[in-house]
C-alpha cells in the first residue's frame, strides 16, 4: 500500500469487550481517525468471536456503523480458540479470519483444520457476502 509516496502498511487494533460495552465506538474510531490524519482503509479493526457471544445483535450493528462509517477494514483474529462456530463467520461479512495457530499446526493429520483452513481461500457467499464486495455494500443491521 502506498501513501503520500511511501509504502505502508495497515494498523491493526485489538478492540475489547468494555469498548463496545461502552457505546462509544465509533465515535472513538472516527476522532482518532481525524485525530491522527490515518487514511480509514489503512485501519483494520480486530475482534476475538468472544466479543459475538456478548449482546451478539449490539456487538454487530456497532460493527456495522463501524465499518460503514469509517470505510475500516473488519477482521476476526483467532478463530478456533473460543467457542467455535462457523456461525460467527456468517454473522458478519469480516475482511480477513485470521485463524488461530491449533487449526494450522494440525494441518497435515487433521482433516476437520484443513476443511476449516480452506474455507479463507473461497469467497464467502451467502449471509455474510462476498469477500470482493466494496465496503459501501455491505447489508445494513436489522
Amino acid at each position: 500500500m502506498r501513501h503520500n509516496g511511501l509504502t505502508t502498511s495497515a494498523v491493526a487494533v485489538n478492540l475489547s469487550p468494555l469498548q463496545f460495552r461502552v457505546g462509544n465506538l465509533l465515535s472513538v474510531v472516527m476522532d482518532t481517525l481525524k485525530q491522527t490524519g490515518l487514511p480509514p482503509t489503512r485501519l483494520e479493526l480486530e475482534i476475538t468471536e468472544t466479543l459475538l457471544l456478548e449482546k451478539s445483535s449490539q456487538v454487530l450493528a456497532t460493527l456495522h456503523a463501524v465499518c460503514v462509517r469509517s470505510a475500516s477494514a473488519i477482521s476476526m483474529d483467532d478463530f478456533g480458540t473460543g467457542y467455535s462456530s462457523l456461525s460467527y463467520l456468517r454473522s458478519f461479512p469480516f475482511d480477513k479470519i485470521k485463524i488461530d495457530q491449533s487449526f494450522v499446526r494440525d494441518l497435515g493429520a487433521n482433516r476437520d483444520a484443513q476443511a476449516i483452513v480452506s474455507l479463507d481461500h473461497q469467497p464467502r457467499q451467502g449471509a455474510s457476502g462476498s469477500r470482493s464486495r466494496p465496503k459501501a455494500s455491505r447489508p445494513k443491521p436489522n
